[in-house]
């Protein structure tokens, strides 16, 4: 399952839903006999409806995923397969041509490529895809759920109605790395995943209050998210699932985030915020707001002088966007009104205060005794033996083959990188021939259009 909590920040709750209801009884983890097909597969029996304008999805969802792989992909709403207890809706179908498309480019294609076939998938794949076009709320727990796995057997995706191309972050929150985590649930159903890595983060793992965590102080005990703390299973596949669909730039950020320890410092309203900056040392910060490419204003407070050392009150601070330069933290508002500051350690004094060094640079300090990006590269080394060991696959082969699909890159290879320093969205980029790469794969669909019948 995939969460959001909704209450004062994001945090990614990655959850493998595999819950099932057997004579009252509940059974949890369970492996599936795939068995054979329970679909209609017979390619002489065509039983589509060639009057109705979905007649192209259909029809790529059955040469696509339901001859190959066995595979139903759900996009018209069915209440028997959804939760009941939430006020749902149907995906759109220019959404869903989107999403088909998408699952198979940067899913189904990935893992062939990587295997050398199609009989990888044949073999492991969930046998139900089904897409819910609104998003999914528990508004008992502030969160919201992305996307859940039940049995190994069905994924569902949510918001489907909301996927926006020109946003790749948001793209694999809710469906690229939900996909790829999930499948990593489904794998480790089949061989368990070594108990070695578990020990790695032993005594750390806090399945009741993961959600109020933000990702940097995961980070910095060794958890690529905050959900990846919340138990060893979904360690694993948020490991797996980071490392596979996060671009370069993203991965890199969150290592160097990794190799610190960090804390949460709760401060009062604005006024308090503003006076411990002026009291520092009695410096009067100098504010200025640089547009940050996102359509907003960045607040970064700076200081002069000999003082000029970064803190998390004491920094330069941006607001809404991410630093080009290594910031000490970042402030967030809660909903009562009061300032949050969740910041790198550093030595200080008995009034808080940084203790520089005699260059007046920030002594970072490790009490906790853990170096997370060094816990983050054996956890994906734990993952990178399994795969290879299990079945077989590279993880690094699937991580470039996903990233090459998913960003622009040059002749060589390299990506290419805007001026901001982001890896450049492939999907919506515009080709020599003015076309996109959404546009050709969209074709895979439309090119049933000429059979419908009027």
């Amino acid at each position: 399952m995939i969460t959001i909590d909704m209450k004062n920040h994001l945090n990614i709750l990655l959850a493998a839903f595999i819950v099932v209801f057997t004579a009252g009884f509940t059974v949890s983890c369970s492996d599936d006999d795939l068995g054979a097909s329970i679909f209609n597969t017979d390619p002489s029996q065509d039983n589509l409806d060639r009057t109705q304008s979905t007649f192209p999805l259909d029809s790529f969802i059955k040469a696509e995923y339901l001859e190959p792989y066995n595979v139903k992909f759900v996009y018209r709403y069915d209440d028997k397969g959804t939760d009941m207890t939430k006020n749902l809706t149907p995906a759109r179908y220019d959404k869903s041509v989107d999403l088909a498309v998408l699952t198979k480019y940067l899913w189904y294609d990935v893992y062939n490529k990587v295997s050398g076939g199609q009989e990888f998938l044949k073999s492991y794949s969930p046998r139900i895809i089904q897409l819910t076009g609104s998003k999914n709320y528990n508004p008992s727990q502030g969160t919201e759920v992305l996307g859940d796995a039940s049995s190994g057997v069905k994924i569902n995706f949510y918001n489907v109605n909301n996927l926006d191309l020109n946003d790749i972050a948001m793209m694999n929150e809710y469906f690229f790395k939900t996909m790829h985590h999930e499948f990593a649930h489904i794998l480790d159903q089949t061989y368990i995943h070594p108990t070695a890595f578990n020990t790695l983060s032993q005594g750390h793992y806090d399945a009741a209050g993961w959600s109020d965590r933000p990702d940097s102080l995961s980070a910095g005990s060794g958890f690529t998210s905050s959900y990846a703390s919340s138990s060893t299973t979904e360690d694993w596949a948020e490991t797996m699932a980071n490392y596979i669909t996060r671009d370069t730039v993203s991965w890199h950020n969150l290592l160097n985030t990794a190799s610190y320890d960090w804390e949460s410092y709760e401060l009062g309203k604005s006024s308090d915020y503003n006076d411990s900056l002026r009291n520092y040392n009695n410096a009067q910060p100098n504010v200025k707001y640089v547009d940050n490419g996102n359509g907003k204003k960045d607040t970064i407070y700076y200081f002069s002088g000999k003082n000029k050392e970064r803190d998390s009150i004491y920094y330069n601070l941006r607001v809404h966007g991410v630093s080009a330069q290594e910031v000490m933290g970042y402030l967030k508002t809660t909903t009562s009104g009061k300032y949050n500051i969740y910041r790198k350690q550093i030595a200080r004094d008995a009034n808080g205060l940084p203790i520089p060094t005699a260059d007046w640079k920030l002594n970072y300090t490790h009490n906790s005794g853990i170096n997370g990006k060094d816990v983050i590269l054996q956890k994906v080394e734990f993952v990178r033996s399994y795969l290879k060991e299990h079945y077989n696959l590279s993880l690094d082969g699937l991580r470039k083959e996903v990233q090459t699909r998913t960003y622009v890159t040059n002749a060589d290879g390299s990506f290419v990188y805007d001026r901001f320093g982001n890896v450049v969205n492939k999907l919506t980029y515009a080709q020599s021939d003015g076309t996109t790469l959404i546009d050709e794969l969209r074709q895979q669909v439309y090119r049933f259009n000429s059979l419908i019948q009027k």
